[in-house]
């Protein structure tokens, strides 16, 4: 397991102890020789994802002389869930730690709510949270976490490559078929894709967008879906079957994930002009170095939907406390400052995000035209903490055994159920 391990620390020459705040945030003080040291475990590695984390660490040291936060960072596909559950079962949880909404059923079901993740419902810097990701931080009325930034999946374009036959930007899935279709026939591959067992893939997102697309996910009855009494089969039954029609009639390239992890392949061949689209999360698109591109791109919503395009959209970097942690009230105190509006923007910015917030800051231009389809509220979500967590990680195993002939969409309608059932009774 590779690990990335990242200490903060400061010299101080005088030490102020901080403890025991209410409701109210306000901090006693009493005056001590040593530190107090919160520790701080997340999935932000790298230098550019860990950069203004590292910032926002150093501003609440220098304005609380006598804290240190230590921050330790694993990356997702290292298993930094797996080490989370570990820390928490063996009594060793971090003060503050990072938790995605699609992990928040297995929390549920490990008993860590109200125990080891403290409820933030009543906080005050909650209210300035816009509605839809305040939603996605809640299960069952509470509020697990608070999310840095928003990211959102969408389709990259090759404009050129549509203008030299003749095809218009897809904004409905009929037009999108139809482009699909005409690239095909004139020996272009329309699409690059990625299928992965066991975690999120592109072609999963293919799947997600054409099966969410046009459901109100407020109207699904999320318990009858848990317990079994509904299929969540057939709600993925429409993406089942793009993932069938698109591989036979070979509308798309697979990039095999054994050969590059993170499917860097795709982004080259969009680059090379080689397919007209890709579908990726916003947090992939600085990796493409698009400005060296010698063709005219667009980020676009989903053109997955009969009546018109459609985002996924994520509250991203969501940051828990622990509610057994020795420093409640200080982490408390993190978390309010790293939330004020000036910190949420610049997160946001560094990340090649959306904001998270009621009245956010204008987006980077590539992110220009999906916050337009945002903002119109055609959105859906594949991290709604009410979908159980096996939910996303099989629907991939799903795409990837259809694609490769080993299943019908039938029976990955059918397998799904049993599968997403089996692992909500024992979570993992």
């Amino acid at each position: 397991m590779k690990k990335l391990i990242i200490l903060i620390t400061v010299s101080l020459l005088g030490v102020n102890l901080l403890t025991g705040c209410g409701k109210d945030n306000k901090i006693k003080v009493e005056d001590k020789k040593e530190n107090i040291v919160l520790t701080f475990f997340g999935f932000k590695v790298g230098e550019t994802q860990y950069e203004m984390l590292e910032k926002l660490i150093n501003g609440f040291e220098s304005e609380n002389p006598g804290i240190k936060i230590n921050y330790e960072g694993i990356a997702n596909a290292d298993g930094y869930l797996d080490l989370l559950y570990k820390r928490i079962d063996g009594e060793e949880a971090d003060d503050l730690f990072m938790l995605n909404p699609f992990a928040f059923t297995v929390a549920k079901k490990r008993g860590y709510i109200g125990t080891y993740i403290y409820d933030l419902k009543n906080e005050d810097f909650l209210n300035q949270y816009n509605d839809t990701i305040r939603a996605l931080m809640n299960i069952d009325g509470h509020v697990l976490a608070i999310p840095m930034e928003s990211s959102a999946i969408g389709l990259l374009v090759n404009i050129d490559l549509l203008d030299k036959y003749g095809l218009d930007i897809p904004e409905n899935y009929g037009s999108f078929l139809n482009c699909c279709e005409v690239l095909a026939k004139n020996r272009i591959t329309p699409i690059a894709v990625c299928f992965v067992d066991g975690g999120i893939s592109s072609g999963h997102n293919f799947a997600i967008g054409r099966s969410l697309c046009d459901i109100d996910l407020n109207s699904l009855d999320f318990e009858a879906l848990k317990s079994g009494r509904k299929s969540i089969g057939e709600i993925f039954r429409p993406g089942f079957e793009l993932v069938k029609e698109f591989t036979q009639k070979k509308y798309w390239k697979v990039i095999e994930p054994e050969a590059n992890r993170d499917w860097a392949e795709d982004g080259e061949m969009f680059i090379k002009g080689e397919v007209a689209f890709i579908i990726v999360g916003s947090w992939r698109l600085p990796k493409f170095k698009l400005k060296n591109i010698s063709f005219t791109y667009k980020f676009i919503a989903l053109p997955f939907s009969d009546s018109g395009n459609i985002a996924i959209i994520r509250a991203s970097t969501p940051i828990c406390v622990n509610s057994k942690g020795k420093h409640l009230d200080l982490s408390l105190k993190f978390l309010e400052y790293i939330s004020q509006v000036k910190h949420v923007e610049a997160f946001t910015i560094s990340q090649n995000a959306l904001s998270p917030l009621k009245n956010g800051v204008k987006p980077v231009a590539i992110l220009e035209d999906i916050n337009k389809t945002i903002q119109t509220g055609r959105i859906t979500t594949d991290s709604d903490p009410r979908f159980p967590f096996a939910v996303l990680t099989q629907s991939a195993n799903m795409c990837k055994a259809i694609a490769s002939g080993k299943m019908t969409v039938d029976e990955a309608v059918v397998y799904f159920d049993t599968i997403v059932n089996k692992q909500i009774e024992t979570p993992k």
